[in-house]
């Protein structure tokens, strides 16, 4: 993706590909959006991509608690290099805890944060369910879950994860995230609205 492509599918199970009518309606909307995509590479992000070196992780320094700011990011299409620009761009004792929602399948999600975690100086993982939301920190939903903010008895925040039916075909959904931290959150909010696909975070 951060060398050009527009997006991928996984794979459907079997050797014959049987099940293949199941991702069909997510293949449609994946071929249109391609077909009126712009993709600019230069020739020297090429380059920049092929020796990019692995940054050295620094030991996490984050603040912890419960933040001053809460920073919402959604995405599909093209989401991925672009969401790695931005918190790679932070320094990891930012007042602020960050939760995404990238449209992808399962298992994708773990290795999208995992990616996130060793290019950036912010504490980054795939959500798990009950995970507190704290300064310094970023949950990835997983694939094919919800992702909603809650109060823990603590007086703290943390996420809870469902397999609530889609919302505009997608799980998990931006809306579902950005609408519980509106409905929740009591202190300043951030939302980040990076998908090209579909209507998922037009709400």
């Amino acid at each position: 993706l951060r060398a050009g492509a527009v997006d991928f599918l996984a794979k459907p199970s079997g050797e014959l590909s049987l099940d293949i009518d199941k991702v069909g309606d997510e293949l449609i909307r994946k071929i249109m959006v391609a077909a009126h995509a712009h993709v600019r590479i230069h020739a020297e992000n090429k380059l920049k991509y092929k020796h990019r070196p692995v940054q050295k992780k620094l030991p996490f320094a984050g603040k912890g608690g419960v933040p001053k700011c809460l920073i919402l990011i959604g995405a599909s299409t093209g989401g991925p290099p672009v969401i790695e620009e931005i918190l790679a761009s932070l320094k990891p004792d930012i007042n602020a805890a960050f939760l995404v929602v990238q449209h992808m399948p399962p298992h994708f999600t773990k290795s999208f944060a995992e990616r996130l975690d060793k290019f950036t100086q912010l504490k980054v993982r795939e959500a798990t369910e009950g995970d507190k939301v704290s300064a310094g920190t970023v949950l990835v939903a997983p694939g094919d879950f919800h992702m909603k903010l809650q109060s823990a008895h603590d007086g703290q925040y943390c996420v809870h994860l469902t397999q609530d039916s889609p919302v505009s075909g997608m799980r998990p959904s931006i809306d579902v995230l950005f609408e519980s931290a509106a409905n929740r959150w009591n202190g300043k909010i951030i939302a980040i609205e990076l998908t090209g696909m579909g209507e998922d975070g037009l709400n």
